[in-house]
């Protein structure tokens, strides 16, 4: 596991703030550290990372997968380059945009069973072309989720969890909850990124909602007891 100093060091390396050889001084490496909470922080915000917990101490482990190391290390090179005075060549600034577009693919498809992994599902189910990490509002898509999970609620349909107040709140519902919720966000979401589900999407959306549905079905019972015995005759001259 990455620690914040292999990190922070690897970082000053890529922009030649630091020779090689040369240990980071104290202080840029706390400026380093400092910027990769940020970093770290607003990723989590994001949807690029699952998980991520502030380090203090250059021994500190970055809670992060071993994947995420390299774009963490690029991204924090971009980030602290100008504070060094040092204009990041294209080779550093095209291999720190590679390594964000791995990551944000692999993220899309391990989404988890949060609420940020709901959102991400649904994003990939969209496949919109250009949406990333930075252009998507998890806020406002939180909000989307939010409303439709309250007119399921109205509508009797059942579910577990109906109201979730932060993306890593983790849904309630099982595996096959979540695909139906992921389907039908993604077709609330689409239209704001210029998308339209393929006939594909739209059948397995239909599909998944079906049988949630049919999950939670609750049949109505009739009490005979209260109707009329069939075997009463109707009298034609009496009306009765």
């Amino acid at each position: 596991m990455a620690t914040a100093s292999s990190i922070v060091r690897r970082a000053l390396r890529l922009i030649s703030a630091i020779d090689p050889a040369e240990a980071v001084p104290a202080q840029d490496m706390q400026d380093g550290i400092a910027s990769l909470n940020n970093l770290g922080q607003r990723w989590l915000a994001n949807g690029l990372i699952a998980a991520w917990t502030d380090v203090s101490l250059p021994t500190d482990s970055v809670v992060t997968p071993a994947a995420a190391n390299d774009a963490l290390s690029y991204a924090l090179a971009l980030k602290v380059a100008p504070e060094y005075g040092i204009q990041v060549s294209d080779v550093v600034i095209a291999q720190a945009e590679e390594e964000k577009r791995l990551l944000w693919r692999d993220r899309l498809a391990t989404a988890d069973t949060t609420v940020n992994g709901v959102i991400l599902r649904a994003l990939r189910i969209i496949s919109s072309p250009g949406v990333t990490p930075d252009s998507v509002s998890f806020s406002s898509a939180l909000v989307t989720l939010n409303a439709m999970l309250a007119e399921w609620h109205e509508a009797a349909i059942g579910l577990p969890d109906y109201s979730v107040t932060g993306l890593a709140d983790t849904l309630a519902s099982d595996a096959g909850d979540r695909e139906a919720i992921a389907y039908q966000l993604a077709i609330r979401l689409a239209p704001e990124y210029g998308a339209e589900l393929s006939p594909l999407a739209m059948q397995a959306a239909n599909d998944s909602m079906n049988r949630l549905r049919l999950r939670y079905f609750q049949p109505g019972c009739v009490d005979f007891s209260e109707l009329p015995s069939p075997h009463i005759g109707f009298n034609i001259e009496t009306g009765e």
